[in-house]
């Protein structure tokens, strides 16, 4: 398995670790992430070098570096 295929919502970069914690806590509060909260959460991250994947079912998924350029 290479590093790039490691979901790393696994195991959160410390780097970007409070914006997550931050959107975590949003479900936990909501029950869920609406497609529109993925956009907003995704948005954050992207300023950090990092995108995940969502779907339909606004599910954040596969974690991973965007751009080799930004500290990991």
């Amino acid at each position: 398995m290479k590093t790039e295929d490691i979901d790393l919502f696994e195991c959160i970069p410390v780097i970007i670790k409070s914006v997550c914690d931050k959107w975590i806590k949003i479900e936990m509060d909501k029950g869920y992430l609406t497609y529109q909260d993925c956009n907003q959460f995704l948005s954050e991250l992207n300023n950090y070098g990092y995108t995940f994947d969502y779907g339909l079912d606004a599910i954040p998924s596969n974690l991973r570096i965007l751009n080799r350029d930004f500290p990991k």
